[in-house]
């Protein structure tokens, strides 16, 4: 398998579907453990346990693929009055890639001044 480079998460998925069907789970083998610093918009999320939230970026308005993490909620108080399309630096490694999702650990989130609407 060629170097993979990690730049935005529309290009993992591209490189994804560019390959045969049957190559795409070791294509995403090859992305797991990477780490990623991505501005993406904030789409949505929700308390998972308490003092826990799962939240999902988009990385293009409108877009149905979605980056995810979980962090716990006191170190992002923010968090709670996030609207949807506020543009947040979101920092971690690759643990997983789906159809549709990218989920990420070991995240840290930076709320950005200007949101990117």
């Amino acid at each position: 398998m060629p170097e993979i480079e990690l730049t935005e998460p529309s290009e993992i998925f591209a490189a994804i579907q560019a390959r045969s069907p049957l190559m795409h789970a070791q294509t995403r083998a090859a992305y797991i453990g990477k780490e990623v610093d991505w501005t993406l918009l904030a789409a949505d999320g929700y308390e998972e346990a308490p003092g826990n939230a799962r939240v999902m970026f988009h990385y293009r308005p409108h877009e149905v693929k979605y980056v995810a993490v979980r962090v716990p909620t006191a170190d992002y108080p923010w968090l709670k009055s996030m609207r949807a399309g506020e543009a947040v630096q979101v920092r971690g490694r690759i643990a997983e890639i789906g159809n549709l999702n990218i989920e990420l650990t070991e995240a840290t989130l930076m709320q950005l001044v200007e949101s990117a609407r």
